[in-house]
């Protein structure tokens, strides 16, 4: 939509509004929002109108800010039009300048009054990590770049995955598009960030055989019967976590070294090998429960406390090898490999759709060793640990 302006000069230019914006009729307290131009217009109550025995045209409208009707004499209609416009714009140019000065912390807070059931609540550790590093910012202050930082640091923080940040990117959009429907800003900001999660995706993460068996040395002497004999298993089969402690003793065949892993959305079955030192490993568990795994209660083991039990690891051990089930599973892949297994026994093993998968993740020249003495996975990333600004 483009608008006709009279300058102080009498120049008259065009001022192009991308959007329909949503504006304000006070500047004085919290705003009042009314929706796109036009109802703003409306909004003043403007009259034109021409007195009999008169050759003048008459402007008259309701000020925003001083609620006092204010009246304008023209010689034309057309003119006294223009100026209408040229006023609105003109408030609105004012509107945007005082918006830009309001906290964040009070447009959040007017934004989940309306949205109580928003996405931006998602993931509530991260808003409210957001909410406490930004409260205090004005919006106009809010760039990009800030944003960027913030990003950088609660990855340092909580260790999170660029394609974690990518995801909590959407989730604090939606604050942003608030924002940008209500005509705050013109555009998100966030929208400017690109994520390269597939740095994290390709950059397979490996461990040394020496940091393998320290590990072992560890879990043994904390966890004999749980992270143990998991990871044991994980090593020698390349299974998923939650694989591993699905399995039956139904599904063990020690004679033809076996194990049958279902899938439980189609219910493909597929076989897995068990290479010889797994099977002495295996003869040693306890056969009291139908699962495989069971705790030192006899009881499955539930792969949703595997993570807190590595916290446990870590903070007992703070010198040992930073490594959870992925990296490990990704470990046992590579070591298999050097081992003389093949890419469709490790396909098979992965649960891979297709062998090319599986050739391009662990033979491409993209693995990454890390050990204690060798760099961390944060190094391996650029200077801006995978976030970009995007023009």
């Amino acid at each position: 939509m483009a608008i006709m302006l009279n300058t102080p000069n009498n120049f008259a230019h065009k001022i192009f509004i991308r959007r329909p914006l949503d504006l304000v009729a006070t500047f004085h307290g919290r705003p009042q929002v009314i929706t796109n131009l036009e109802a703003y217009m409306k909004f003043l109550k403007p009259k034109i109108y021409k007195l009999k025995n008169q050759n003048n045209w008459t402007l008259a409208y309701i000020h925003p800010e001083t609620n006092k009707r204010i009246r304008k004499r023209f010689p034309r209609k057309k003119d006294a039009t223009v100026y209408l416009q040229e006023l609105s714009y003109s408030f609105i140019q004012n509107r945007e300048n005082f918006l830009k000065n309001d906290k964040i912390g009070l447009l959040i807070e007017d934004f989940s009054k309306k949205y109580p059931e928003t996405i931006f609540y998602k993931t509530k550790k991260v808003a409210d990590l957001f909410i406490k590093e930004f409260k205090n910012y004005r919006l106009n202050d809010l760039t990009p770049f800030a944003l960027k930082n913030w990003f950088i640091k609660i990855r340092k923080q909580e260790n999170y995955s660029l394609k974690s940040l990518a995801n909590y990117q959407y989730q604090i959009g939606a604050f942003f598009g608030y924002l940008v429907r209500k005509g705050y800003i013109a555009e998100s900001p966030i929208k400017k960030l690109k994520f390269h999660h597939r740095i994290d995706i390709y950059k397979r993460n490996c461990l040394s055989i020496t940091d393998v068996e320290l590990i072992f040395e560890h879990l043994f002497y904390m966890s004999p019967f749980f992270l143990y004999r998991v990871f044991k298993v994980m090593y020698f089969t390349r299974l998923t976590l939650r694989e591993i402690t699905d399995i039956h003793w139904d599904h063990v065949d020690l004679i033809r070294n076996s194990i049958s892993i279902i899938n439980p959305k189609s219910g493909f079955v597929r076989y897995v090998r068990i290479e010889p030192e797994l099977i002495k490993i295996i003869e040693t568990f306890p056969k009291t429960n139908k699962y495989l795994l069971v705790n030192r209660y006899n009881k499955k083991i539930d792969h949703t406390l595997v993570g807190r039990h590595l916290m446990r690891l870590r903070a007992t051990y703070p010198k040992l090898v930073y490594f959870n089930s992925d990296i490990f599973r990704d470990t046992a892949g590579f070591h298999f490999l050097e081992r003389g297994g093949t890419l469709k026994e490790l396909k098979n093993n992965m649960g891979h759709s297709d062998v090319e998968i599986t050739k391009r993740l662990f033979t491409e020249p993209k693995k990454k060793f890390y050990s204690q003495t060798q760099v961390t996975k944060e190094e391996t990333l650029s200077d801006d640990w995978g976030i970009e600004i995007i023009s």
